[in-house]
């Protein structure tokens, strides 16, 4: 999306951007996203780290999630609605009750069983989550920039190839430690 937000649909799911501005005003710039049926994993962009109350995503009639600084994931199952937070924090909200995840929160993962019932926190990740093909989007993307700039330079040495490990860093496993401490450091709009 212009403003860098990054949208991951599943198969089979049934999507609509209701509002979507972005010109870099405070004042005017809003994304409104909602989740008919099937599932999404999103990364925000500049919008939410302006003014997070112009990002909304409405799930069917289960939900609203509002975002702080997030990577989070949504799916509507027969068993309800399942959404997790992969770095920031998000509220799950309906008229029974709202949920914070993520970021100082208890719980990373939620379901919402119906839209009449509250926001339950869980422990662990649902099944149905975590199979949206973000990571690989982002490393072709990742990859496809480092074949450009490796077309022009000398080949690398082989030995320097078996050291190179596919391990994530704290970055990419959502390490709350790591993320908490970036909260305190005065990056407020993340």
């Amino acid at each position: 999306m212009v403003d860098q937000a990054l949208i991951a649909l599943k198969e089979s799911t049934e999507f609509a951007i209701v509002a979507y501005q972005y010109e870099q005003d405070v004042s005017s710039d809003e994304s409104t996203i909602e989740l008919i049926q099937g599932g999404f994993r999103t990364i925000t962009g500049r919008i939410d780290q302006q003014n997070r109350k112009a990002y909304t995503a409405q799930i069917s009639d289960f939900a609203t999630i509002g975002i702080r600084g997030t990577d989070f994931e949504v799916v509507i199952t027969d068993n309800g609605v399942f959404t997790g937070v992969y770095d920031g924090g998000t509220t799950v909200s309906n008229g029974s009750g709202s949920l914070d995840l993520g970021i100082r929160a208890n719980y990373d993962f939620a379901q919402v069983a119906t839209p009449n019932s509250p926001p339950t926190g869980l422990l662990q990740q649902p099944p149905g989550l975590g199979i949206a093909p973000f990571a690989a989007t982002i490393d072709a993307e990742e990859e496809d920039s480092t074949d450009d700039e490796n077309q022009n330079s000398e080949p690398e040495n082989s030995d320097d190839a078996d050291s190179n490990t596919n391990e994530p860093t704290d970055d990419q496993t959502g390490d709350d430690d790591a993320q908490a401490d970036a909260d305190t450091s005065g990056n407020a709009g993340c």
